[in-house]
């Protein structure tokens, strides 16, 4: 079930930082005060405080060897050790997932009772997912394998979740003795052979190649494999596709749905891996090859990391980029992979690569222009007085030095861009826009009031942040990997004349296919179900037909697209047995018709009302009756500028009145607003 949330937004930018109070240590003690204080700094602000420690060649230290298992959220586990070399080390452990929990584990992570920097507050390891091949249904179509969670233990370095720190964490450590502590903030895991090392570079390429000098060159028949069939992934969100542009996408069909590809827009989030198992016929040094798609940004690459057997094997392919093109293509990755004779894990995993210095550099230039705006705000408000003067300069200490320090950094970003992308302005016009707008600014001070420079610097801010989103990671699209000797492989160019065969066929079959029906495997049952919602939801609840409902249930499923009248096509004996995301007036049109089942009927009704709240079945009973059940469900929130909060002195409402006689005021003197969401009376429902 998918929920919708509301949000009530106070001011305009969201702005977390938790404070975790645990209560449960390793020996279950209950805690009754918080354990840890947050230094309220970045991964990049501590490694600067640290830049003058001595980092010397640190020991490996094993600080706890046995299973821990976590057993609540808020569980608190500490441990122990001695360092007898001061310097920067980095923490590893071994890990296996419950399968109870469906949310990944994350923790806060301490150091003698300091959680030295904001990126460990809250720290995620993935569950890996073992993925079932891919099934035909009885129409021939493909049905996606099911996921279950993969209990195996696998490896984990703390590392910076959002990708923008790639190498994992750092923490200096004094000789003596230390305390790490593991606040446990979601999900359920166990840790074995917890340990501390020193940081682990990387070998070059030409060590790898010296290392292994005495291995051949894979020299037979090329060795091809289908993307789509992954063994796992770390994330439920990649997965397999249909692509029917290109005869060269294997399978394909002209009027069978055959899921041929892998990933897309559904994996681009860094730290998203999938992982491949691959069987050679001898231990041997081997090139890969990808035949991908990467559409998505333009004028930007994806980058993925390449990793053999659980490692990366040199440096060069930590950072493998996949670049923009409309049509398919191929990389040939010009350095060789060493597989044993046998079974082999290859995996790749969704790194920023080059764009995470771009990204933390775009952020720090979001972060000064938002607080140059909101400086600005609160003196002049959003329609300042062309004719007046606010004294700017006098209000705000350094305004012009500040304005063009953030131009300067601006301008240092473009370059950094188009040296990491090529010369492409298009990407980076927003940037170029509001560094000429700061320079003009900052030459004429008393223009900031003047038209419309206050909207367009705010536009200016939103154009910046949409941009940053296109390097927070970058879709990749896979259909097949190869595995060769010395010789290169093109697996894109496509020949005319079977390109023109094949579209025709394709075109021709458009008349007769039908691509929305979703069969079982021989069932004896066949439902319609109409969905109004968008194709884009056809999709997704298709594929949860194909891999989960149909298999389990053995009922054959005809899901179409449609948006009109469902009430005019049931009186004429057409309409659907089941009908998604109708809206709620249409609940009691067919009740009092008699026209809609009462699903209380049904023998797991209160099991499945139990996953909503109490009164969400009232808009859908008539007479005692339930007649549908909310396709969405909407929770208003409050988010809190805090930094504006602290600048104001202003502590967050707990109370509507507090809000409405205390902080509204404040803000509103500052030319500051309270957003507040408008409840939605209706909702899309399915009945």
């Amino acid at each position: 079930m998918n929920y919708k949330k509301g949000f009530s937004i106070l001011l305009t930018v969201l702005l977390i930082v938790s404070n975790i109070t645990t209560s449960v240590v390793c020996s279950a003690e209950e805690l009754t005060d918080s354990s840890h204080t947050v230094a309220n700094n970045s991964y990049n602000d501590y490694m600067y405080g640290n830049k003058d420690k001595a980092d010397n060649n640190v020991e490996n230290i094993e600080i706890f060897g046995d299973v821990y298992s976590f057993k609540e959220i808020y569980e608190k586990a500490e441990f122990n050790f001695n360092v007898t070399t001061a310097g920067f080390y980095s923490f590893a452990f071994d890990y296996a997932c419950s399968k109870k929990v469906e949310n990944n584990p994350s923790f806060t992570f301490s150091i003698d009772g300091e959680v030295p920097f904001l990126g460990a507050t809250q720290i995620e390891v993935n569950r890996y997912w073992n993925v079932d091949e891919i099934t035909l249904d009885s129409n021939g179509n493909s049905i996606r394998g099911e996921m279950t969670v993969n209990e195996e233990r696998r490896t984990y370095s703390l590392k910076d979740a959002s990708g923008i720190v790639v190498e994992p964490y750092q923490f200096y450590l004094d000789v003596g003795e230390h305390t790490i502590a593991f606040v446990l903030n979601d999900g359920i895991f166990s840790l074995k052979n917890i340990r501390a090392y020193g940081a682990q570079k990387l070998m070059s390429y030409e060590e790898f190649l010296n290392t292994n000098k005495n291995l051949n060159i894979y020299g037979e028949e090329a060795i091809s494999f289908e993307a789509e069939n992954v063994h796992l992934v770390n994330s439920r969100g990649v997965i397999s596709n249909n692509e029917m542009q290109s005869y060269l996408t294997t399978p394909n069909s002209y009027t069978k749905n055959l899921l041929n590809v892998l990933g897309g827009a559904n994996w681009k989030t860094p730290n998203t891996s999938v992982v491949w198992r691959v069987k050679v016929p001898k231990t041997a040094l081997y090139r890969i090859s990808f035949r991908f798609k990467q559409d998505a940004y333009q004028g930007f690459n994806s980058y993925r990391s390449l990793s053999v057997n659980g490692n990366i094997p040199y440096e060069e392919a930590s950072e493998i980029a996949f670049g923009y093109d409309d049509n398919w293509q191929t990389l040939c990755f010009d350095k060789y992979i060493l597989l044993n004779e046998g079974e082999n894990e290859i995996e790749l995993t969704c790194t920023l690569g080059k764009s995470a210095d771009l990204l933390d550099s775009t952020k720090k230039v979001i972060t000064d222009l938002n607080n140059l705006y909101s400086s600005l705000l609160m003196i002049v408000g959003t329609e300042p007085d062309n004719y007046r003067d606010y004294h700017l300069e006098d209000e705000i200490p350094n305004l012009k030095g500040n304005i063009e320090a953030i131009a300067k950094n601006i301008d240092t970003l473009c370059d950094d861009i188009i040296t990491v992308f090529g010369e492409n302005r298009g990407q980076i016009s927003a940037l170029l826009d509001a560094s000429r707008q700061l320079k003009s600014m900052a030459a004429d001070i008393r223009s900031i009031t003047k038209g419309s420079r206050m909207g367009r610097l705010k536009s200016n801010i939103s154009s910046i942040a949409s941009f940053a989103t296109k390097l927070q990671g970058g879709p990749l699209q896979l259909d097949s990997f190869v595995l060769s000797g010395e010789d290169a492989v093109d697996l894109h160019s496509e020949k005319f004349f079977q390109k023109l065969k094949y579209s025709v066929l394709r075109f021709v079959s458009s008349f007769v296919a039908d691509y929305n029906a979703v069969l079982g495997k021989e069932g004896e049952k066949t439902i319609s179900v109409w969905i109004a919602t968008g194709r884009d939801q056809l999709q997704v609840i298709k594929g949860m037909i194909e891999s989960d409902f149909s298999p389990k249930h053995n009922i054959n499923v005809k899901l179409q697209l449609v948006t009109g009248s469902v009430i005019q096509a049931t009186l004429a004996g057409k309409g659907p047995d089941v009908a998604l995301g109708r809206s709620e007036t249409d609940v009691m049109n067919f009740a009092i018709r008699n026209a809609i089942c009462n699903l209380k009927d049904f023998e797991d009704y209160k099991d499945i009302i139990s996953r909503f709240s109490k009164t969400a079945m009232e808009p859908f009973t008539y007479k005692d009756s339930v007649y549908a059940i909310p396709a969405t469900q909407s929770f208003d929130m409050m988010f809190v500028r805090t930094d504006i909060f602290k600048r104001l002195g202003l502590d967050v409402p707990e109370t509507w009145q507090e809000l409405i006689t205390v902080t509204i005021p404040v803000l509103q003197r500052k030319n500051l607003s309270v957003g507040l969401g408008v409840i939605n009376k209706s909702a899309n429902i399915n009945a």
